[in-house]
Formats: structure tokens, C-alpha cells, sequence
């Protein structure tokens, strides 16, 4: 159990938890100016606007797969799939829009979680965007 003592009376997991959710955000902030587009836009045959990867992304997020293996049940979820998409047809910064914006939706209306909780899961969805987009971007 933690004790209280933090700022304004927080438990410590608390703060390190809002510590690490700073920092993440720190680092996406960080990694997206450094992120580049994979294509030129009026190269691409399909234009897909960011707006169309937030209901996707929250389609996946509430649609995960589930099965069983050696007796341990499992989920998989495929916002992978919506990240890849939006990596190949939209700017990195509109792709970290549309997965923020879907996942502040999943985590604050639809999961109602705690706002320390709601913003560490946003902030790693953010996270992930800015990753995965620049280490495409570098290839």
C-alpha cells in the first residue's frame, strides 16, 4: 500500500506514475518534429483524412480478439493495423491527432477511467504514434 505524503497529499504511485506519464509526453514532443511523412501526399493515389482514423482506431480498441492458449485466455487488439494505414496515407502529426482524440474517447466516456489513469493511457498512445512514426520515417 502506498502512503500519502506526495504533492498536495498524493500517494507516491501516484506521482510516479504522473512522473513517467511528463515524461512520455516529453519524449513524444521530442520525436515528432523528427518525424517525417512516408509519402508525398499528392503522390498517393487514396487520400484518407486524419478524421477517419479516430472511429477506426476506437473500432479496434473496443473490437479486441480474444482467445485461449494452454489454458490462458488472451487478447489482441488491432490498432496496429489502423497505425500502418495512417503511417502510409496521413502526416504524423494528424495520425497522432486521430489516436489521441480516440483515445481520450475509449479512456474517458467508454472505460470512465481515473484521470491519472486516462492520462497515461493517452499519453502512451501518443507515445506510440511518435515511435512508430519515427523510425519509419527514417527507412
Amino acid at each position: 500500500m502506498s502512503r500519502t505524503g506526495g504533492v498536495a497529499g498524493m500517494s507516491r504511485t501516484t506521482l510516479r506514475v504522473l512522473v513517467l506519464t511528463v515524461a512520455l509526453g516529453a519524449i513524444t514532443l521530442v520525436l515528432m518534429p523528427l518525424a517525417h511523412p512516408l509519402m508525398v501526399r499528392s503522390a498517393l493515389p487514396v487520400s484518407v483524412p486524419w478524421w477517419t482514423l479516430a472511429p477506426a482506431y476506437l473500432a479496434v480498441s473496443l473490437l479486441p480478439i480474444y482467445y485461449e492458449t494452454r489454458g490462458e485466455a488472451r487478447s489482441v487488439s488491432l490498432t496496429q493495423v489502423a497505425l500502418a494505414i495512417g503511417l502510409v496515407f496521413v502526416s504524423p502529426w494528424h495520425l497522432l491527432l486521430a489516436r489521441v482524440v480516440a483515445g481520450t474517447v475509449f479512456a474517458l466516456p467508454i472505460r470512465r477511467q481515473s484521470p491519472t489513469k486516462a492520462a497515461f493511457n493517452i499519453t502512451n498512445c501518443a507515445f506510440e504514434v511518435a515511435t512508430a512514426a519515427t523510425i519509419a520515417g527514417l527507412f
